[in-house]
């Protein structure tokens, strides 16, 4: 008892656990399996860290997305608990050069993705660790009744005959009684003992604000407590950015959170939240991943979630300190027609993900038996103009594939130049004999790129700023000039999408099997949109009530502190 204190204490600064948190570990230190359901901010991940630290040999993670397994390790690690994830990078050196990093390193926790088991020789040299724990994070994925299905989490059965003493722990935060039991067949779990809390969350208070001017009321809302600690959903890019813009026209702070903005920039930019140097974050659903704020009071959605798992987990950020806290949905009219037909209307069918994965492959230029390992960047918008594709269809397309295991994605932000000097190489010559710095920008380009006179060049503006020690913005200016001399001509685009290739493309082969699931999970969605719907516009029954009972809760009397007209005192 007093060592797990102890550890707990030393690495999180905690002196008591959680509730349930020292029950699951002293089951899962047993040799037990085990499945935890407790919500966001329970402490799921204490539960199988702690004890690897207990344990002499290592525990392994499955995780199903790079962010989220960059985002533990990260934290793990400035904890001083030695962590590692496989990375998604193509080829077999890299793969065996990760495995020797695994057995050398003196890694406790080691994190990897569900797609990484079907590679025979990953699962052949992962059997030689000295594997005493298996983790198995978000694992309602498991699950085709779940709201984020992915097939590859099948795989983790194949663990079980190379480790058959070893316990496994499936945690969740959001699972239906029928996902549970999915868990724990599809895992091949030995006995299981559940863990779970209530899925009530009594400092939390469910509104459902109906306004015909959203803007008006949020300003009403945010203008009572400007200095109170609130979380904004939106649904685009844009919109967390204007909206920003819209509060801090209000004389209040805010700053935005989405996909698309650089990794550096969003750290500074949880940071300045967390420290309360702006109070309100406006942002995607981008914006979930370890965010450790306890006394958030408000989680404002301007638009309804397509699930109630997802609208689960967002408000769930709301009063982690245990203060009463508030969850507040804004709703028009025509967001029912918005979800009903823009939403279900964007859903592709299997034709149009059929479509779009031959026109994919053709754009990045992967040929028929190749793509395997390969790692393609793009534009998004530009993809999406070329084909006249509607960007919510390309959105779930990506889903659909990345969830079958055909790639990964990941968003990111990366600016390039292109360039191509268009006077004679004569005038170019003269130019540089004038010695200054723009003369020294276009020396460097003729000695560096070959061709940069017959075609456009993409260009390392980096290599130019360390060799002849300008900066940035001189370099850019100097560019300018040069394009204003007709010297040059340059141009800037932006990568937003980075893809992982995982199969080689076989058009038929590699699409006819996840193409049979597309219309049923279609489906799924539709019914969870109607579930939304009935949450947002039905008025007289409790809202928490109605959460809890999609989850398998039932209570037989009402909260008295949501929006619906029976609880209104």
């Amino acid at each position: 008892m007093q060592k797990k204190l102890d550890y707990l204490e030393r690495y999180w600064k905690k002196n008591t656990f959680r509730p349930l948190q020292e029950e699951v570990i002293d089951h899962y230190l047993q040799g037990k399996d085990s499945i935890v359901l407790l919500p966001t901010g329970g402490g799921k991940s204490v539960c199988y860290q702690l004890p690897a630290l207990l344990n002499q040999g290592q525990t392994i993670v499955i995780s199903p997305l790079v962010s989220l397994m960059q985002d533990q390790v990260n934290q793990l690690n400035q904890r001083g608990i030695k962590s590692m994830f496989f990375e998604s990078i193509g080829g077999k050196n890299d793969l065996y050069r990760q495995l020797e990093n695994a057995r050398n390193g003196n890694f406790k926790i080691i994190y990897f993705s569900p797609e990484r088991l079907t590679s025979y020789e990953f699962l052949s040299q992962i059997e030689k660790l000295p594997i005493m724990g298996i983790a198995v994070d978000e694992a309602h994925c498991i699950s085709e009744w779940g709201h984020d299905f992915r097939p590859a989490y099948r795989l983790i059965k194949k663990l079980r005959p190379l480790f058959p003493q070893t316990p496994i722990m499936a945690l969740t935060a959001t699972a239906t009684p029928k996902v549970l039991k999915d868990i724990r067949a599809s895992l091949g779990l030995i006995q299981p003992k559940i863990f779970s809390t209530s899925f009530e969350r009594k400092n939390i208070y469910y509104n459902v604000l109906h306004a015909e001017d959203k803007m008006a009321t949020l300003k009403s809302l945010l203008i009572k407590s400007p200095n109170e600690s609130v979380i904004i959903y939106c649904r685009s890019r844009f919109k967390t950015e204007h909206i920003a813009k819209e509060i801090q026209s209000w004389g209040l702070k805010a700053g935005f959170y989405h996909g698309g903005v650089e990794v550096r920039q969003k750290k500074q930019i949880y940071n300045n939240w967390k420290n309360n140097i702006y109070p309100v974050m406006v942002a995607t659903n981008a914006f979930g991943m370890g965010i450790n704020k306890s006394n958030v009071r408000k989680v404002v959605h301007m638009i309804m979630p397509e699930s109630m798992e997802s609208y689960y987990q967002e408000t769930g950020r709301a009063g982690r300190d245990g203060r009463p806290s508030k969850a507040i949905l804004l709703v028009h009219s025509s967001d029912k027609d918005r979800l009903e037909n823009q939403f279900l209307s964007h859903l592709p069918d299997s034709k149009y993900v059929k479509q779009f994965y031959k026109k994919l492959c053709n754009y990045l230029q992967i040929a028929y038996g190749e793509g395997k390992g390969g790692d393609y960047k793009l534009n998004f918008k530009s993809f999406c103009d070329v084909y006249q594709f509607h960007p919510k269809k390309v959105q779930h397309c990506f889903g659909i594939l990345e969830r079958e295991g055909v790639l990964e994605l990941q968003y990111m932000h990366e600016k390039h130049t292109h360039l191509k000097i268009k006077c004679s190489p004569a005038e170019a010559i003269e130019r540089v004999t004038k010695g200054d710095d723009a003369a020294r920008i276009l020396q460097f380009l003729m000695r560096n790129y070959e061709e940069i006179f017959s075609k456009e060049n993409q260009i390392n503006l980096g290599k130019i700023l360390d060799l002849l020690s300008l900066d940035l913005d001189e370099i850019k200016k100097q560019l300018s000039l040069m394009e204003k001399e007709n010297i040059i001509e340059h141009k800037q685009s932006i990568t937003d999408i980075k893809l992982y290739w995982k199969l080689p493309r076989e058009d038929d082969y590699t699409l006819n099997p996840l193409l049979k699931r597309t219309n049923a999970h279609n489906k799924l969605r539709a019914n969870k949109i109607k579930f939304m719907l009935d949450y947002a516009f039905e008025e007289f029954k409790c809202k928490r009530n109605k959460i809890l009972l999609y989850f398998g809760e039932k209570k037989t009397v009402n909260c008295l502190q949501c929006s619906a007209k029976s609880c209104k005192k």
